[in-house]
């Protein structure tokens, strides 16, 4: 009966895919559970690659990483890159807030799709303990 592989030994394969290509590990956090890898921090090469991070270059990574055996699913949460249905689309800035009622996922302000709108404090949504109680101060 084959061995089965452990979590760790899978997050280390999704490291070796990334040190492939020269990504600074430093900025990428991977969690692997239940068959699915994900993927948090800021999608960017080593000083030393030279080249910029392109949607190229992440289509590979993704392929490389679903290639791995144990890995059904990945899930991106990069800051500086965001997964649509189109492809992949380089993220401008990321807005103060996530938008946890659509989903989860954040809210982004993509290159070239709208214009960047400044938010003042009152703007943005009050702080809430978990028992949703308005924070105190």
């Amino acid at each position: 009966m084959a061995k089965a592989t452990s979590s760790l030994q899978i997050v280390a394969r999704v490291r070796g895919v990334f040190a492939r290509h020269w990504m600074d590990l430093g900025l990428i956090i991977i969690m692997y559970s239940n068959n699915t890898v994900r993927l948090q921090g800021r999608a960017q090469k080593l000083q030393q690659a030279g080249e910029p991070v392109d949607e190229m270059l992440l289509n590979t990574i993704e392929q490389e990483i679903k290639r791995v055996k144990e890995v059904k699913r990945v899930h991106f949460n990069f800051e500086n890159w965001v997964k649509t249905s189109s492809g992949w689309e380089r993220v401008r800035e990321r807005e103060r807030w996530e938008a946890v009622s659509a989903g989860g996922g954040g809210v982004y302000t993509v290159e070239g799709t709208q214009e960047e709108e400044e938010v003042s404090e009152e703007q943005l949504p009050e702080e809430q303990d978990v028992d949703g109680e308005q924070a105190v101060p």
